[in-house]
C-alpha cells in the first residue's frame, strides 16, 4: 500500500452520517457512544437492534519494516514480493500470514471473515508477532534474526529443488522466486519498532450498499461528484421513468464508474484526497482509494436487471458519461499510463465502458494489461450459502477516516470499521446473527 503521508493515522474519524432506517445507529452516533460510555454500553446497543447478517472482511497492514535473504556468501538482498510457495512467509495458529510485499515490506494479512471475534484473534497475533521481532537478536547491519519457523522456504519438489525455484501456480500471486538454500537464512530489518501500518480494509456487501461505503470512506468531493453524475446520467436516460427502487443497483454502479474516472484523472485533488497527481512509473491500483476486487463485466452480467442492462448500454452509447465528465473519446482512463517496471497507457473510458457490456473488464487483471492482480480478480459468487454470494468486494486503499496506525492501535481501529459496517449496510431481511459478536 502506498499512500500519501498527509494523511496521519492520528486523523480523528469522521464517518459521514448515513441513511438510517428506524433507530438503527449510524457510524457517528456508535463511535460518540464510545467515546462516552465505552464499549459495554455499545453492546448493549447492537444486542437490541435487528439481527443483520454481516458480510465478510479482511485486512492488509502494510509495515515500514523490512525482509531480507542472506546466505553469509553475497550480499544480503530483499525479499521478492508475496515470496513462498504459497505467499506467505509465516502463517500463525489465528490464520493470520505474515507477507512480503515490493521491496521487502512486511505486510500482514487475515483471512475473510464474518464474525469480529475471529479477526480479533488475528490482529492480536499480528500484534504479538511484532513484539517477537523486536525483542530478536542483533544480527549486524541493522537487522535482527527472523524469529519464526520458515523450514517451509527451503522446500519444494523435486523438479523445483533441482531448479532452485518454486514452480508458478496459478492460485497464487509469486512465481519463480528462489528457494531459500541450506544455510541461508532471513533477517528482518526493524526500521519502525512502533510498526505504524498503512491499513486496507476489505469488505464484501449488496451492490445496492456502494453508495454507503463510498459516503463512508472516500473524500467528500470525490464521493459527492460521483453521487450528483450517476444521477444526472441516469435520470436523462431513464425516458420510461421507470421507479428508483427498480434501478438502484444501477445507480450504484454508475457511482463507482463515476468515481473510478475521476481518480483516474489525477490531478491536484487526487493528491489533496489520499492518492496522487497520476501513477505514471505506478501500480495501476494506486490511482484508487476505494478499489474493486469484483470484475465490472461480472457485476453487470450477474447483478443489474434487464432494464438496467439496456439503459446502461444506451448511457455508454450515447457518451453521456464522458460529458458529464467533461472526457472525449479519446481520453484515458489513467491520465498518464502506469507501470512500475513496462509502461502501459491502459484502455481509454470509451474502450473500458464498451467492453464492460460485452463480458470484457479492462480494469480488471483478467482483461487488462500489467494491471495489479487485485484489481477486478473475482467474478460475482454464483454458489449458494458461500461468505460472499451475491455481492460485492471491495477494497479502501485509503480513507478519509485516515488509514495508518501503530500496532497497539491495529485491533480497535479494525473493531471500529467492522462496527460500523454492520451497522451502515445491514442485510435486507435477514433473520440471522452471524456477524460482530461483542
Amino acid at each position: 500500500m502506498r499512500v500519501p503521508a498527509n494523511t496521519p493515522g492520528t486523523q480523528k474519524p469522521k464517518l459521514p452520517d448515513p441513511a438510517r432506517r428506524g433507530a438503527a445507529p449510524g457510524a457517528p452516533d456508535l463511535l460518540r457512544l464510545q467515546r462516552q460510555a465505552g464499549n459495554r454500553a455499545v453492546g448493549r446497543l447492537m444486542r437490541a437492534r435487528q439481527r443483520a447478517l454481516q458480510r465478510a472482511m479482511k485486512f492488509e497492514l502494510q509495515t515500514k519494516n523490512r525482509i531480507w535473504r542472506r546466505d553469509g556468501d553475497r550480499p544480503p538482498a530483499l525479499l521478492d514480493r508475496k515470496y513462498g510457495p504459497q505467499d506467505f512467509l509465516v502463517k500463525g495458529a489465528s490464520g493470520v500470514r505474515l507477507e512480503s510485499e515490493t521491496n521487502g515490506v512486511l505486510e500482514f494479512e487475515t483471512e475473510w471473515e464474518r464474525k469480529w471475534p475471529k479477526l480479533r484473534e488475528q490482529l492480536e497475533e499480528a500484534k504479538k508477532m511484532t513484539d517477537e521481532m523486536n525483542s530478536a537478536p542483533d544480527v549486524g547491519g541493522g537487522r535482527k534474526a527472523f524469529p519464526f519457523d520458515v523450514d517451509h522456504l527451503h522446500q519444494g519438489s523435486k523438479r523445483e529443488l533441482k531448479r532452485g525455484k518454486w514452480d508458478p501456480n496459478p492460485r497464487f500471486e509469486g512465481s519463480n522466486e528462489k528457494i531459500l538454500k541450506p544455510g541461508e537464512a532471513l533477517e528482518v530489518e526493524v526500521l519502525d519498532p512502533t510498526w505504524e501500518a498503512g491499513i486496507q480494509s476489505s469488505e464484501s456487501f449488496l451492490l445496492s450498499q456502494y453508495e454507503s461505503f463510498l459516503k463512508e470512506h472516500e473524500w467528500t468531493a470525490y464521493a459527492d461528484a460521483a453521487i450528483k453524475s450517476a444521477k444526472t446520467v441516469l435520470d436523462a436516460a431513464n425516458a420510461k421513468h421507470l421507479a428508483d427502487a427498480d434501478l438502484v443497483n444501477l445507480l450504484n454502479f454508475l457511482e463507482i464508474i463515476f468515481d473510478y474516472i475521476k481518480r483516474g484523472q489525477g490531478g491536484a485533488l487526487s493528491v489533496s484526497s489520499g492518492a496522487f497527481a497520476d501513477v505514471e512509473h505506478m501500480p495501476a491500483k494506486q490511482a484508487f482509494t476505494l478499489m474493486s476486487r469484483t470484475d465490472f463485466s461480472s457485476m453487470h452480467q450477474l447483478l443489474l436487471s434487464k432494464e438496467e442492462k439496456r439503459l446502461f448500454k444506451k448511457i455508454v452509447e450515447s457518451d453521456a458519461i464522458l460529458k458529464q465528465t467533461g472526457l472525449n473519446r479519446k481520453s484515458r482512463v489513467f491520465v498518464k499510463g502506469y507501470g512500475t517496471h513496462t509502461h502501459h497507457t491502459g484502455p481509454t473510458v470509451r474502450e473500458w465502458l464498451t467492453g464492460i457490456s460485452r463480458g470484457s473488464d479492462a480494469l480488471s487483471a483478467h482483461s487488462g494489461n500489467g494491471l495489479s492482480a487485485a484489481m477486478g480478480r473475482f467474478d460475482v459468487e454464483t454458489k449458494k450459502g458461500k461468505k460472499d454470494t451475491g455481492l460485492v468486494k471491495f477494497e479502501t486503499r485509503n480513507t478519509q477516516l485516515g488509514a495508518f496506525r501503530t500496532a497497539d492501535l491495529w485491533r480497535s481501529y479494525a473493531f471500529w470499521l467492522f462496527l460500523a459496517a454492520k451497522t451502515i449496510r445491514r442485510r435486507p431481511n435477514s433473520k440471522h446473527e452471524t456477524g460482530l459478536e461483542m
